[in-house]
C-alpha cells in the first residue's frame, strides 16, 4: 500500500527528525509572535529550554571588535549547549533558525540583512531578552557534537536528546490526554442536553420569619 503524504505533514516529519528546512512566511510569523511577551535573559529558562528542546527568541544586540552595532536584532534560535567560551565569558551555543544578523548585515552593507540555518556562540551579556515562541526542535541537529565544543572551554549543560524525546513525547501525550478528556467532557454535556436537563434546583426558603410557632 503507497501511503501520499501531505507537504504539511512532510514538513512535520522533517522537522520531528531534526531535518532542517526553510522557514514558511506563517512560521516565521508564530515565532515572532511572543516578542512582545520577552523577559530580560533568564539563565534558568535558557536551561531549561536546552533541556526540553524548546525554540527561544532572542533580542541580541553584538558588542565585540569585529561586529558592534548599534541596535539589537530579533533572532530565533534552537539553544543546545551553556558554558564559557575559550575566551573566558558566559556564551550560548545554538543553530540560528532565523533573524538579523550582523555579520551579514556589515558584510551586505544591509542593516536589516537576515541569516537562516546556521550555528552561532552567542555571548549572554549580549542577549538582552528573550522569550519562549512555543515551538520546539526535536533534533539531533545535524553537525553538533555532544562530545565537545571547539568554542567552549566549559559545558555546563548541553542537549540531551534522549531526554528531549522524553519530555516532549510525554507532553504530546498529555496534551493528547487532556483533549481527550475535554471531548468526553462534551460529550457528558451534549448527551444531558439530548435527553433534558436537569432542572435547577430551587433555594430553601427562609422561614424563619414567616413561622411564628414556638418548638
Amino acid at each position: 500500500t503507497i501511503m501520499l503524504l501531505s507537504e504539511e505533514h512532510k514538513n512535520r516529519l522533517q522537522k520531528l527528525a531534526g531535518i532542517i528546512t526553510e522557514a514558511t512566511n506563517q512560521e516565521r510569523l508564530d515565532a515572532f509572535a511572543k516578542s512582545d511577551e520577552r523577559v530580560p535573559f533568564n539563565k534558568n529558562l535558557m536551561i531549561q529550554a536546552i533541556q526540553q528542546g524548546r525554540e527561544v527568541g532572542i533580542l541580541f544586540q553584538s558588542n565585540n571588535d569585529k561586529y558592534k552595532m548599534p541596535v539589537a536584532k530579533y533572532r530565533i534560535i534552537y539553544p543546545v549547549a551553556i558554558g564559557t567560551s575559550t575566551k573566558g565569558n558566559p556564551v550560548i551555543r545554538a543553530f540560528h533558525k532565523m533573524g538579523q544578523s550582523e555579520k551579514v548585515a556589515i558584510a551586505t552593507g544591509q542593516r536589516s540583512a537576515e541569516v537562516e540555518n546556521t550555528w552561532r556562540l552567542f555571548k549572554i551579556s549580549n542577549i538582552k531578552s528573550m522569550w519562549f515562541s512555543g515551538n520546539f526542535f526535536r533534533g539531533p541537529l545535524e553537525a553538533y557534537n555532544t562530545n565537545g565544543d571547539a568554542g567552549m572551554s566549559n559545558v555546563e549543560v548541553h542537549a540531551d536528546f534522549n531526554q528531549i524525546h522524553k519530555y516532549q513525547d510525554e507532553l504530546i501525550a498529555s496534551i493528547e490526554n487532556k483533549k481527550e478528556q475535554e471531548q468526553k467532557r462534551k460529550n457528558i454535556v451534549k448527551l444531558f442536553k439530548d435527553t433534558g436537563e436537569r432542572p435547577l434546583e430551587q433555594p430553601i426558603k427562609d422561614k424563619q420569619k414567616d413561622d411564628k410557632r414556638e418548638l
